[in-house]
């Protein structure tokens, strides 16, 4: 009966508003940067850690902690990447995604030689009381909020998009930077915000998903990672070391011959070491 799905749709619409949010802020920095960003859960486990620390070990009001983690080490964590990102940028796809696998198993270290393997339990903040009932399930205040932050902050968003002047200029740089630099607006100034929003929508994820999954490094960080592309990391490894040597074969068949105009605009835009000899 549909009845006995309801509390699945209930708890599985609570996590994907989550997961959706993690999502956004990927395809965020991805368009803008090029850089495919497998340490979003990296940015959420952050968060997540930040949060128990202030909150659960140091006794800071749990808005406080919010703001803190979110928006705090978010920005941090943004800034990093963007700088990160910034030095990748004439590298090659392979090493773009080892390097952000690598913050990966930087901030899995730092956190399981601080706390251990074993998880720590990461006790709900949010009002946990009953709201509504629907056809006989009963949906709790803390999801009833949960999904309210993530409509509300991807509806934050799609509005900056749309008005404000940096919503703009991120579509401008995904279109033609170099347009953009000529119009007086820094490319890397713009890259640099979407990295600190896409860094602080991960963050929000990683604080608002941490009691369903309690503080574990290695979950939080995979869990984040798989989940934001239904893939697995290992998996999207491959595939995108196999889509860049595709790619690269495809580049270097083309380029027999000269005087085609596509393969000159693919030289000129990859990176300088990979170009073929004396072309």
């Amino acid at each position: 009966m549909l009845s006995d799905y309801l509390p699945f749709l209930v708890i599985g619409i609570t996590a994907g508003s989550v997961y959706g949010l993690a999502g956004t802020g990927l395809v965020l920095t991805y368009k803008t940067s090029g850089i495919f960003n497998f340490a979003q859960g990296a940015v959420a486990t952050v968060a997540a850690y930040g949060f128990y620390i202030l909150h659960m070990q140091h006794g800071v009001p749990w808005p406080v902690a919010f703001v803190v983690s979110v928006t705090g080490l978010g920005t941090a964590m943004g800034l990093l990447l963007e700088l990160l990102a910034r030095r990748l940028a004439d590298v090659r796809t392979v090493w773009k995604v080892a390097a952000t696998i690598g913050v990966i198993l930087v901030v899995q270290g730092f956190f399981t030689a601080q706390y251990g393997r074993e998880p720590r339990r990461f006790l709900p903040y949010f009002p946990t009381g009953h709201a509504f009932t629907v056809a006989g399930v009963l949906v709790q205040w803390d999801q009833v909020i949960i999904i309210a932050v993530a409509m509300l902050a991807t509806v934050a968003l799609y509005v900056m998009f749309r008005l404000s002047r940096l919503g703009l200029t991120m579509q401008a740089v995904v279109d033609n930077n170099e347009l953009l630099d000529m119009s007086g607006t820094n490319p890397n100034v713009v890259r640099r915000w979407s990295w600190i929003i896409g860094a602080n929508f991960a963050a929000l994820a990683g604080v608002l998903l941490a009691p369903s999954l309690n503080l574990d490094a290695l979950l939080l960080t995979h869990y984040h990672s798989d989940h934001t592309v239904g893939i697995p990391d290992v998996w999207l490894s491959a595939i995108a070391a196999g889509r860049h040597a595709q790619d690269r074969l495809l580049v270097r068949n083309r380029c027999r011959y000269p005087c085609e105009q596509s393969c000159l605009s693919e030289r000129l835009h990859s990176p300088p070491n990979s170009r073929p000899a004396g072309k």
